[in-house]
Protein backbone atom coordinates (compact mmCIF):
# COMPACT_ATOMS: atom_id res chain seq x y z
CA UNK A 1 0.00 0.00 0.00
CA UNK A 2 1.38 3.42 -1.16
CA UNK A 3 1.54 6.51 1.45
CA UNK A 4 0.04 9.60 1.15
CA UNK A 5 2.52 12.07 -0.78
CA UNK A 6 2.86 14.88 1.54
CA UNK A 7 2.42 18.18 -0.96
CA UNK A 8 4.28 21.44 -0.16
CA UNK A 9 1.67 24.66 0.86
CA UNK A 10 3.01 27.75 -0.65
CA UNK A 11 0.84 29.64 0.95
CA UNK A 12 2.72 31.66 3.74
CA UNK A 13 3.41 35.12 4.32
CA UNK A 14 6.77 37.26 4.71
CA UNK A 15 6.80 37.24 8.73
CA UNK A 16 7.38 33.53 8.27
CA UNK A 17 9.58 33.60 5.49
CA UNK A 18 11.88 36.12 7.90
CA UNK A 19 11.62 34.31 10.95
CA UNK A 20 12.34 31.01 9.65
CA UNK A 21 15.59 32.57 7.79
CA UNK A 22 16.65 34.39 11.05
CA UNK A 23 15.93 31.09 12.72
CA UNK A 24 18.31 29.10 10.37
CA UNK A 25 21.14 31.81 10.51
CA UNK A 26 20.93 32.36 14.20
CA UNK A 27 22.07 28.79 14.32
CA UNK A 28 25.55 29.52 12.72
CA UNK A 29 26.38 32.69 14.19
CA UNK A 30 27.03 32.93 17.79
CA UNK A 31 27.08 36.45 18.15
CA UNK A 32 23.52 37.22 16.77
CA UNK A 33 22.70 38.45 12.89
CA UNK A 34 25.50 40.10 11.12
CA UNK A 35 24.47 43.09 8.76
CA UNK A 36 25.40 40.21 5.98
CA UNK A 37 22.49 37.81 7.39
CA UNK A 38 20.42 40.99 7.04
CA UNK A 39 21.06 41.61 3.42
CA UNK A 40 20.82 38.46 2.84
CA UNK A 41 16.95 38.02 4.38
CA UNK A 42 16.28 40.99 2.70
CA UNK A 43 17.15 40.15 -0.47
CA UNK A 44 15.49 36.66 0.00
CA UNK A 45 12.10 38.52 0.77
CA UNK A 46 12.65 40.73 -2.21
CA UNK A 47 12.91 37.54 -4.44
CA UNK A 48 9.86 36.25 -2.94
CA UNK A 49 7.73 39.54 -3.32
CA UNK A 50 8.67 39.29 -7.03
CA UNK A 51 7.40 36.10 -7.39
CA UNK A 52 4.44 36.80 -6.09
CA UNK A 53 3.70 39.83 -8.04
CA UNK A 54 4.51 37.51 -11.28
CA UNK A 55 2.51 34.72 -10.02
CA UNK A 56 -0.54 37.70 -9.82
CA UNK A 57 0.12 38.73 -13.45
CA UNK A 58 0.64 35.29 -14.41
CA UNK A 59 -3.54 34.75 -13.20
CA UNK A 60 -4.98 37.63 -14.08
CA UNK A 61 -3.35 37.20 -17.48
CA UNK A 62 -5.44 33.54 -17.74
CA UNK A 63 -8.72 35.05 -16.72
CA UNK A 64 -8.44 37.91 -18.86
CA UNK A 65 -8.16 35.31 -21.71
Amino acid sequence: MAKAKKVWNPQYNKVWVRTALQNALIKYEPYGLSGNSHKLITEVLACCDQKALEKEEHEKNIKND
